[in-house]
């Protein structure tokens, strides 16, 4: 039986944490989790991943073993600073899983602190480090390392291991995804706010996103005196400008509102 006929049969059957087959496609699965074949790798092995996750089927062991696998160079880091090709399904998926055992050890809490911490710190890397930006690969399904690296970085900050101390590092991360030189088209945007929502959540100050919020438009200011009116100008504005719009309508801070409709007002007028 292939591991796609063997994921496939799981689906009929209530998994108990005693399963021995866990414990036996843990690897197998871990192997093929950037498969180029779209039903294998996110219809087939991610979801079933999360799905262990979130119903307790995994043990503390077996969480801790998915983790150290996913966020080493063989999986988050595997060929990271490549493009194009499929080595992104890898790096991509292996950042779901860990962000679904960050989100089951919310509950839980059986990881020490200091590998939580080690896991924002490897999240944070990540998404300096990854060039390959793509969404939807034809033939191929969701690439979506960006949507899928800011999941990640949700769910870590989301963690109560991870303090306020963090909010720079987690905010420089935000930006330095806004920066990389693409227009995203795959609700990107979306998927980075979640972040500043976190961050709200763990009760960050409105005016450090306020301040923050200043300092990215100043950080699109350098680019324009770099760049110019080059493409790739006008590409990183667009993506600011749609995540600033996309976070004004989901948090309700009037005074980081305001801050927002000053940015956007001084570059439609700096602009056009």
């Amino acid at each position: 039986m292939t591991l796609k006929e063997e994921l496939k049969s799981l689906r009929e059957y209530k998994i108990h944490r005693s399963d021995e087959r866990i414990s036996r496609l843990l690897e197998p699965m871990l192997q093929h989790i950037g498969s180029p074949d779209p039903k294998l790798r996110d219809g087939l092995i991610y979801s079933t991943f999360a799905k262990w996750a979130k119903d307790d089927c995994l043990t503390d062991e077996q969480l801790q073993f998915l983790l150290t696998t996913c966020v080493g160079e063989s999986h988050l880091f595997y060929h990271i600073g490549k493009c194009g090709d499929d080595s992104v399904f890898t790096r991509s998926f292996s950042a779901l899983v860990i962000a679904a055992i960050m989100q089951k050890d919310r509950e839980r809490r059986a990881l020490p602190a200091e590998v939580v911490k080690e896991t924002l710190e490897k999240t944070l890397l990540y998404l300096a480090r990854e060039k390959d930006v793509r969404g939807f690969v034809k033939g191929k399904g969701w690439a979506h390392s960006i949507a899928h690296g800011a999941d990640l970085l949700t769910s870590v900050t989301l963690h109560p291991s991870v303090s306020m101390e963090c909010h720079e590092d987690i905010l420089q991360a935000v930006q330095d995804c806004l920066f990389k030189k693409v227009t995203y088209v795959d609700d990107e945007d979306e998927r980075l706010t979640f972040v500043i929502e976190a961050l709200l959540d763990k009760g960050i100050a409105a005016a450090q996103l306020e301040q923050w919020i200043g300092k990215t438009s100043e950080k699109l200011e350098e680019y324009l005196r770099e760049e110019g009116h080059s493409l790739h100008f006008y590409r990183t504005k667009t993506n600011v400008m749609n995540f600033f719009k996309t976070v004004y309508f989901r948090i309700t801070l009037l005074q980081v509102r305001k801050q927002i409709e000053e940015r956007i007002e001084y570059w439609h007028r700096k602009l056009y």
